[in-house]
């Protein structure tokens, strides 16, 4: 099983080309489990995955959702660190930062396995990548962070990302292209980003 990257963000007030109906729809009426956001530095609990995940050589059976931003596996890491990556435990920032949503917006979640979603994903993956047209999702999870705030509750600057995340059989030769594609694709979209 191998479990593919793929982030894109979009910041409120800066004008990168996405819409909101171009991110995966989230919220309570699409099935999402939402972060406690009346406390300061949460997690989520541990959230089981249907399909081991493998990342960097090791297999995950759950992963944690940080309100800073970040994915996890082994342990929730609600505190912002600034420090540099990478971090001693296996993660991925969507953005890391020091979100607070007590003063403005929420962090959702869900693992999603529905045909429409599916769908979208690999045809995002086969637009992206025309060389995994054979890609074929098996499972989607999404993480999305709505319009969060930052630390001390303020909300002059909010910012919306998310990040999508599935798991398919291909072997690992095929894995280490396309991470490899991702990660020079982030590259490009960070650089036209206005990041406050």
């Amino acid at each position: 099983m191998i479990f593919y990257h793929c982030l894109l963000l979009l910041l409120a007030g800066s004008a990168v080309g996405l819409r909101r109906t171009d991110l995966f729809p989230f919220g309570a009426a699409y099935g999402d489990r939402r972060l406690d956001s009346e406390t300061e530095d949460v997690s989520s609990r541990e959230i089981a995955l249907a399909y081991n995940v493998k990342f960097f050589g090791h297999e995950y059976g759950s992963i944690f959702v940080n309100e800073n931003g970040l994915l996890s596996f082994l342990t929730e890491i609600p505190s912002f660190f600034n420090v540099q990556f990478p971090l001693d435990y296996p993660l991925m920032a969507a953005l890391y930062a020091d979100a607070d949503c007590r003063g403005s917006g929420d962090v959702w979640y869900r693992n999603a396995s529905d045909s429409r979603v599916v769908r979208k994903v690999r045809e995002m993956v086969s637009a992206g990548f025309p060389d995994k047209r054979g890609f074929i999702p098996r499972e989607v999870f999404i993480a999305t962070w709505d319009n969060v705030g930052y630390y001390e509750e303020r909300s002059d600057r909010v910012s919306l990302f998310y990040s999508g995340h599935t798991a398919s059989r291909v072997n690992d030769s095929g894995h280490r292209r396309l991470s490899s594609r991702l990660s020079a694709l982030r590259g490009r979209i960070g650089a036209n980003e206005r990041i406050f």
